[in-house]
């Protein structure tokens, strides 16, 4: 209150005349803070099932909201929320045409205006060409008939929904509710969290979110980028916007002819951008004032923070780890390697490592790290990017619905090191040499560790299948079911199966020092033997600079590098029990010649970039083949052979 005090008495006290209205604006800012009721707050948390005065109208036996933190199917993980209350059809077709869970009746004879809140998580999603629909209703005559208020849109993750239920002010015994409907369908579900209901200040405007970076780009242009949004019963017509960086100089931007409505929204970027150009922590601090050339009643809502934890001096390229946990028993698992194949189509920057748990690819150290972080007992197919901690209500064990979003927000997240990755493999004795080389790009202290991951494709198992996704289409094929029975696919290719860990689950200790100095080089070699039963030809390490915390939340994973092994050879035949060539020269300039020994056999040659995405594959047709490779950038890559059954890898340099 002394706050709003002091900002009204500064605005006008270079004009005496105003002095009245200082006074009756006083009054009226009183009178609005004392008037603000909470008519309704309910988060579930202190009720194992529906709270007291609340009720639910379903139209089927046995049909029920749940009210539990763990409402998750095969095909609708609902992201860990705390207690929420929520419908999920999952693997039952329930028919669900229309389910209502009621508020307990509310008195608004008193009130001149409200505003309901609640957070969601509804995804619209539409099956056998009928949709799911979620709305939110109000019934004035005891819940006997029903009155639509809003859809609630489609999102992929849990966020929160408003609605102006002013219409029913001046009314008692009103009920609200929010209704579900499959359309006779069997759809997914929904689920509702924070149900609140308010009567709300006149002049009201929030600061509703920012865009938040770790780490800035030093002398670069950082935009103050966010979204205002009006929460009080006046349209708001002008309003400023204004930012300072360590309490220091303040940057403000006046915004008018708005018309924001109750209840809309309004996307800025500010004129004025932050230029940072030192290299220190940095509280970028960002606030709405001046709402129609007043002062704010509710400056609760008004400010937010952009906490950076130091500009870098250059951008080093960045790679998103993704960790899923997976297993050849479980039956959506297929669903999940068509949604990294998704994201990989889109993205060269993703690296993956599949956590299998009690199967017979399971890794002891991956072990470890699924039962840390998976927050979804009896459930897969979730996953870590790079292990960080999103502030969205998105937990870091995440359904493989969010993985896309979340790994192209990661990729355009600034990492503050640039990470190398070489090894020498000898294929004789099984000994690899793995070298890695962190550059520092700000300085920075912590506890800051080298890892690395071992990782084999093309491993065949049988593998538990519920669904079939021909052209990456789920659940179904042509209208029939793919379920019962849920069926085995026999001899089913695992890619990324996570093999070894080297660094243990947080990283070899003491493997960087505690403070790390912009532009320094830090190197660490892992050897490592590989055991005969790895397939040599299809293993990838992942060398990893990760950050340790005793609070397993904050061991964020800052960048990631994978490879091939790179064989020791000799610019002659290898006569073992690898396929034989001789690939030359290189490094190669538009073309490369691959010889081998015998022409009878099916041989095929295999192109793959230092990602390991494949950019030429064909069959040979002479046993001296002519490669044309002047279509491909400079850089490293690696060249398999297939010959008879038997598979040889080399690295190559592109000129």
């Amino acid at each position: 209150m002394e706050e709003i005090v002091n900002f009204t008495y500064n605005y006008f006290k270079h004009d005496k005349m105003k002095k009245s209205i200082l006074s009756l604006l006083f009054l009226v800012i009183i009178f609005s803070i004392k008037s603000q009721t909470i008519i309704l707050d309910e988060d579930f948390e202190n009720s194992s099932g529906l709270p007291p005065g609340w009720d639910e109208i379903t139209t089927m036996l046995n049909t029920y909201w749940l009210v539990s933190p763990v409402a998750n199917s095969h095909y609708l993980i609902i992201p860990y929320h705390t207690k929420i209350a929520s419908l999920n059809e999952g693997d039952y077709d329930k028919m669900l045409p229309g389910e209502y869970l009621v508020t307990p009746p509310l008195d608004l004879s008193n009130f001149a205006s409200a505003f309901l809140s609640v957070d969601v998580f509804f995804k619209a999603m539409t099956f056998l060409n009928k949709t799911e629909l979620a709305t939110i209703e109000a019934s004035t005559d005891g819940g006997n008939t029903w009155t639509t208020i809003k859809n609630i849109e489609g999102y992929f993750n849990w966020h929160k929904v408003y609605a102006d239920v002013s219409d029913y002010c001046g009314i008692p015994g009103v009920k609200f509710a929010f209704k579900y409907s499959d359309a006779n369908g069997w759809l997914y579900g929904v689920g509702i969290d924070n149900v609140k209901i308010f009567a709300p200040y006149t002049n009201d405007g929030a600061l509703q979110n920012i865009n938040k970076y770790d780490f800035v780009l030093i002398n670069d242009t950082v935009k103050i980028i966010g979204v205002v949004q009006n929460f009080g019963t006046n349209t708001i017509n002008s309003f400023d916007i204004n930012w300072n960086v360590n309490e220091g100089d303040i940057f403000s931007q006046s915004y008018g002819s708005v018309n924001l409505s109750p209840l809309d929204t309004f996307s800025f970027i500010h004129s004025f951008p932050w230029i940072p150009t030192t290299q220190e922590p940095f509280d970028v601090k960002v606030w709405i004032s001046n709402i129609n050339g007043y002062p704010d009643e509710n400056p609760t809502n008004d400010t937010l923070h952009i906490y950076v934890i130091n500009a870098v001096s250059s951008i080093p390229e960045k790679k998103v780890l993704l960790e899923v946990f997976g297993a050849t028993w479980c039956s959506i698992c297929p669903h999940g390697s068509d949604k990294i194949s998704e994201i990989k189509d889109s993205t060269e920057n993703l690296i993956v490592a599949v956590v299998h748990v009690d199967d017979p690819f399971t890794c002891a150290v991956g072990t470890a790290t699924f039962e840390n972080y998976h927050l979804y007992p009896g459930w897969l197919v979730t996953g870590l990017i790079d292990r960080y901690n999103y502030s969205d209500d998105v937990s870091m064990d995440m359904d493989r619905y969010l993985w896309q979003h979340h790994v192209y927000q990661r990729e355009a997240d600034i990492s503050p090191v640039e990470l190398s990755l070489s090894n020498n493999y000898n294929p004789e004795t099984h000994d690899l040499d793995i070298f890695l080389t962190a550059t520092f790009r700000c300085d920075l202290m912590g506890d800051f560790r080298f890892n690395c991951y071992v990782v084999e494709d093309s491993l065949t198992e049988e593998q538990a299948n519920c669904l079939t996704i021909p052209g990456r289409e789920p659940y179904c094929y042509k209208d029939y079911w793919i379920y019962n029975p849920p069926g085995i696919i026999q001899n089913y290719i695992h890619t990324n199966v996570l093999r070894d860990v080297l660094g243990g689950q947080w990283g070899t200790e003491a493997s960087l020092p505690e403070y790390v100095l912009d532009g320094n080089t830090y190197d660490f070699q892992y050897d490592y033997t590989v055991p005969e039963e790895f397939d040599e030809n299809n293993l990838r390490i992942i060398g990893i600079v990760q950050k340790y915390d005793s609070d397993s939340s904050k061991c964020e994973v800052f960048n990631a590098k994978d490879m091939y092994l790179d064989y020791f050879t000799d610019s002659h035949y290898i006569e073992s029990n690898k396929a034989e060539f001789l690939v030359y020269p290189n490094p190669a300039q538009d073309y490369l010649f691959v010889e081998t020994k015998k022409n009878n056999e099916d041989i095929w040659i295999e192109i793959r970039n230092i990602n390991g995405k494949p950019v030429l594959k064909r069959k040979a047709e002479n046993n001296k083949e002519n490669i044309d490779i002047s279509g491909l950038i400079r850089g490293i890559y690696y060249i398999t052979i297939k010959q008879n059954g038997k598979i040889r890898s080399e690295k190559i340099v592109v000129l």
